[in-house]
């Protein structure tokens, strides 16, 4: 059986998943590459016999660049596909839409595999309550994952009748969220970033780290979101801090994160109470005033100190 693993990974978790995945895959036999979504050829997906596509989790639901990825997709008839991703303390609709634009496309859904991550986003704390994931265990549960998927798709392809699991029902009110985040809400409603250029060293780091190639540092003025994904992947990796939001306004995000939290732990202590999930962060220790931006401006203030 030959199978490929299409993934998106900002931070390599997803990307370490996929690698798990594929590494339960090559014990039942199967033979099995990985590919970020950027190096996809998609004329040829019908080689493989089976294909599978991550990501992680954006504004309850999967990057607007995997959803495009998905609809430019060619007919996919009868052919296997399963999805994963990676999320913080909220899963979200990820997988029941990556799997529905699919299945839209013709495609047989086998498989749904979801890991905790820790959360990397400009205005939220560190750490988050998912700091520390996904840990062995949970890598583990992606390599197992792995095997069953190749041996139910063998089995799938020999004529065997299979029940696919579907994942555990989400709370409809994250849906209708999902359903608002639209990339025109989003961009309506979010900070709008800007280049301090007295700063930026013209590294180039942020049009590499760019998913969408929407930053061009040389051009006059500066294109930066255009296009944009909301990932925030560019204030993130600047090494000179010199991406920000305009008047450094997120104190409308940041001001969400406590009860944000306050909402997401109770879903997190109901699977840590049946071994779905481990605290590694202690939720009661953790600093909302004091986001990953803002650490990551102490430690250059230090390092210039």
């Amino acid at each position: 059986m030959k199978v490929l693993i299409i993934y998106f990974s900002q931070t390599n978790y997803t990307k370490r998943v996929a690698q798990r995945i594929r590494e339960g895959a090559v014990e039942q036999g199967a033979t099995c590459e990985t590919v970020s979504i950027s190096g996809v050829d998609r004329d040829a997906l019908g080689e493989y016999d089976l294909v599978g596509i991550g990501c992680p989790v954006f504004y309850y639901q999967e990057p607007f660049n995997v959803r495009w990825f998905i609809e430019e997709l060619p007919e996919l008839t009868g052919k296997m596909w399963f999805v994963f991703c990676t999320h913080g303390s909220m899963r979200g609709f990820a997988l029941e839409f990556m799997a529905r634009d699919l299945e839209q496309k013709g495609a047989r859904i086998i498989g749904y595999h979801d890991t905790y991550a820790h959360a990397t986003a400009p205005f939220i704390p560190g750490p988050t309550l998912t700091t520390g994931h996904p840990d062995e265990i949970g890598y583990e549960e992606a390599r197992q994952f792995g095997r069953e998927i190749a041996a139910r798709a063998r089995k799938i392809a020999d004529g065997e009748q299979i029940a696919v699991p579907k994942p555990e029902p989400m709370p409809e009110k994250y849906r209708l969220r999902a359903g608002f985040m639209t990339p025109l809400a989003i961009e309506m409603s979010l900070p709008k970033l800007e280049v301090d250029l007295l700063s930026c060293t013209l590294c180039m780091t942020c049009e590499k780290e760019c998913p969408v190639g929407g930053i061009d540092i040389k051009a006059y003025p500066v294109r930066i979101q255009d296009p944009c994904i909301w990932c925030y992947r560019c204030v993130m990796v600047c090494p000179e801090v010199a991406i920000d939001a305009k008047n450094s306004d997120w104190k409308w995000m940041r001001s969400q994160i406590p009860a944000l939290y306050a909402e997401f732990r109770p879903l997190l202590e109901k699977d840590a109470a049946r071994g779905k999930y481990r605290f590694i962060t202690d939720p009661d220790s953790m600093d909302y005033s004091v986001t990953q931006l803002d650490q990551k401006k102490m430690r250059k203030r230090k390092k210039a100190s």
